[in-house]
């Protein structure tokens, strides 16, 4: 009972810290989501399905219907979204990082992954591969799994580590802490889903269309700095004070 509690009081301070990020930045991160709203983009434009948006995401095969969608279209959109969308959600990540530490972000940080793509896909495969073993077989191993690794990819490129380095230090980030990390989680699971509801009993498209752009522009944002700052928090909870500080174009470590 007493670990719930703190869990939970832990989780409601990331909340609140991402709540601020996001209140004394708002211009910045809208600015970034419309980045990464254009960069999808032409993501979409280039694998031909500009058409599908603006759903962002690769069409389901129950979308096929009367055959106007392709099978190697959805097969090609399904690629670039697992490689190169998923370089560019994690460079959002980086981008808001960036603000959690009171810096200066560019639009050009939400291409900093793509300065290592083959590890970036890489640490990314490895951790929906655990997590959906775990999920596959017992639930609450997934869910452990999800929580033990949630930091990886952010951890291999803020660091610069190689992928086997990223993972255990993800493991060593999160060890006392991963109920606090599913609380907050949960959190913004279950607001989405409440949006998502609200979102499918609106009558009228103006409503519909503000609750889109509540979810994509506010809800989003808040939970990505809801997560750097109980990333920066745990980072230097487990690294000396030295080791902590982000490293400034340090030389990129093999793959």
């Amino acid at each position: 009972m007493l670990a719930m509690e703190m869990g939970a009081v832990r989780a409601l301070k990331w909340i609140a810290v991402g709540l601020c990020v996001y209140l004394a930045n708002w211009p910045r991160m809208i600015l970034g989501a419309l980045a990464l709203t254009a960069f999808y983009c032409l993501l979409m434009a280039l694998g031909g399905g500009l058409p599908l948006f603006p759903f962002l995401s690769a069409p389901s095969p129950g979308d096929m219907r009367g055959g106007e969608i392709p099978p190697v279209l959805i097969a090609v959109l399904i690629v670039l979204s697992f490689t190169v969308g998923t370089m560019l959600y994690l460079g959002y990540q980086y981008y808001i990082l960036k603000l959690v530490r009171k810096q200066r972000p560019s639009v050009y940080d939400l291409l900093y992954p793509f300065r290592r793509p083959l590890a970036v896909i890489a640490v990314t495969l490895v951790y929906y591969l655990a997590v959906g073993a775990g999920l596959l077989f017992l639930v609450v191993p997934g869910v452990i799994l999800a929580m033990t690794y949630i930091f990886a990819d952010i951890i291999l490129i803020d660091r610069n580590l190689r992928l086997t380095e990223a993972l255990q230090k993800s493991v060593e980030v999160t060890r006392g802490y991963r109920l606090s990390l599913l609380l907050l989680v949960l959190f913004f699971l279950v607001l989405n889903a409440a949006l998502d509801f609200l979102r499918k009993s609106a009558d009228k498209t103006a409503w519909e269309t503000v609750i889109i752009l509540s979810s994509g522009f506010v809800i989003t944002p808040w939970s990505y700095a809801a997560t750097m700052g109980a990333y920066e928090d745990l980072l230097g909870e487990t690294f000396s004070p030295t080791e902590a500080l982000p490293q400034t174009a340090p030389p990129l470590p093999p793959v």
